[in-house]
């Protein structure tokens, strides 16, 4: 590696490409944030330097991959392309300024120096090449930025020789790593793993890495999920089925995808891994969306997904699984699903200080249950404790039966 205190105007004049990898969340930085940072750095004085953190690049000949720094380098941007703008109509001294300004620090062969990706990365070539921007992009943090910061100067009548000056003055310390040493991936999932809206990119480019072709069926499964938010929440119930470890964290679900990955590599392949992961995102959104023809399971369902039944989802897709592979009827469902519903309604009666009932206790004692048809689970409450033959007869009545009608 190598590092080294850099003076941003030179860091960007000298740079053919910023590229992000696309790991981290779209561009944050608010209005308020904006008009803040404009304050502070015109506070400063113009001819002292102005130490603003560290970047830290992956560097592949005048390409920049950027591991670290994504939002302070997309700030700067901006801020200038708002200073070129505000240049436009003006003198023609500061035109020729704003014009130079653009082509060295901002443009590279008629494109963005600095490459992002998805929306953020439409939006901030329109503001480039000075293209319409509908009102939805309007509302985008990325436009909100350079509009506040084209306001401050226009309004604030910043001369842009000035404003530049204090641009110029900022330094990065700036460290650099050859593309052989450590992965991009590595070394953002490093710095940034707690980000819970980094995990899902990082798993995108370790499949991806691994087979393009699975990276593809990846991203149709994420399109399912595009509307619901959830997809985070499935890809940790099922990684929980796949890791003996109890519940995990949905923090951790690069590492925990890895380790899965890593578990069963010697004899799957990352598309059939993939495949299966498609597979029970099917069986979650049925499950949360109650999605069944027999009115019956869509009942139980409803009344699962209404009440505090969340961690019964990882099991459930398992039985699901079952159901699919004909290892189990319809009928042995909606025994399964009353059977945890009395269970979620019995825990609901529980206080904390008393006792603590999770389902991965449940779930063992519901597969003897199919097995053995007269085996009650210790953990039921007095007033729930069913076996699987009273259970069937709960179904066909409908309703809970008086005590005299269970032994």
């Amino acid at each position: 590696m190598n590092t080294s205190i850099i003076n941003v105007a030179d860091l960007l004049k000298n740079g053919l490409r910023f590229v992000s990898p696309g790991f981290s969340a779209e561009y944050n930085y608010s209005k308020d944030n904006a008009k803040d940072y404009f304050a502070e750095l015109m506070s400063n004085s113009p001819d002292s330097p102005i130490f603003s953190g560290i970047l830290i690049f992956e560097k592949t000949g005048e390409i920049y991959s950027i591991v670290d720094g994504l939002q302070r380098l997309t700030t700067i941007n901006l801020l200038l392309l708002a200073l070129c703008k505000s240049c436009v109509g003006s003198t023609a001294i500061n035109k020729e300024a704003g014009d130079k300004i653009f082509t060295r620090y901002l443009i590279s062969n008629n494109s963005p120096k600095l490459q992002l990706k998805g929306k953020d990365a439409e939006i901030f070539e329109k503001i480039v090449n000075d293209v319409y921007l509908t009102e939805e992009e309007k509302s985008s943090n990325i436009f909100s930025t350079y509009n506040e910061f084209l306001n401050k100067i226009i309004n604030d009548k910043v001369n842009p020789s000035v404003l530049f000056k204090f641009v110029s003055q900022m330094q990065f310390m700036v460290v650099l790593t050859k593309k052989s040493e450590i992965s991009v991936r590595e070394l953002y999932q490093a710095l940034n793993g707690i980000k819970e809206d980094s995990q899902l990119n990082l798993i995108f480019d370790f499949i991806k890495q691994q087979d393009a072709i699975a990276g593809d069926m990846w991203e149709d499964i994420i399109e399912k999920y595009s509307e619901l938010n959830v997809f985070e929440n499935f890809l940790n119930d099922f990684l929980t089925t796949r890791i003996d470890e109890g519940l995990l964290n949905k923090t951790a679900l690069y590492n925990n995808f890895k380790k899965y990955f890593y578990k069963v590599a010697k004899y799957q392949t990352m598309r059939n891994i993939v495949t299966s992961i498609a597979k029970y995102s099917d069986y979650y959104l049925k499950i949360i969306n109650s999605d069944f023809e027999s009115a019956e399971l869509k009942h139980q369902f409803e009344v699962l997904n209404s009440s505090e039944g969340k961690d019964t989802y990882p099991y459930l897709m398992e039985v699901m699984d079952d159901l699919e592979s004909g290892h189990l009827d319809e009928s042995a469902l909606l025994n399964i699903l009353m059977m945890i519903n009395l269970f979620i309604k019995s825990r609901e009666n529980v206080t904390v200080g008393n006792v603590s009932i999770d389902f991965s206790t449940l779930s063992k004692e519901l597969n003897k249950m199919l097995v053995i048809n007269d085996y009650v689970p210790e953990i039921m409450s007095e007033n729930n404790k069913f076996s699987i033959n009273e259970i069937n007869a709960l179904s066909r009545l409908g309703e809970k039966p008086e005590e005299s009608e269970i032994k």
